[in-house]
């Protein structure tokens, strides 16, 4: 939506020059709504994140877990933790 909006912006500047530069535009299709006769910038469209996210499906939990899990021993096996020297 924010690219909407900037797109907007640049179309409407553009012909900045001319006697009507916003002639033919509605910031509507750009990102905007409006809202009790106020112009608002519309922020995104649709869930915000995965639905898999909010599940209490323990089966799918594991199964994530099992994914990070794997994620680190592959890192590990490419870049071992270097261990510091103990401090005194």
């Amino acid at each position: 939506m924010k690219i909407q909006r900037v797109q907007y912006v640049t179309v409407l500047w553009t012909p900045a020059i001319t006697a009507f530069p916003e002639q033919g535009l509605s910031p509507t299709n750009y990102g905007w709504h409006v809202d009790n006769n106020i112009l608002k910038p519309t922020w995104f469209e649709g869930p915000a994140i995965p639905n898999s996210l909010f599940t209490n499906d323990d089966e799918n939990l594991e199964e994530m877990e099992e994914d990070l899990d794997s994620d680190c021993e592959e890192a590990l096996k490419k870049e071992p933790l270097k261990k510091e020297p103990p401090m005194n």
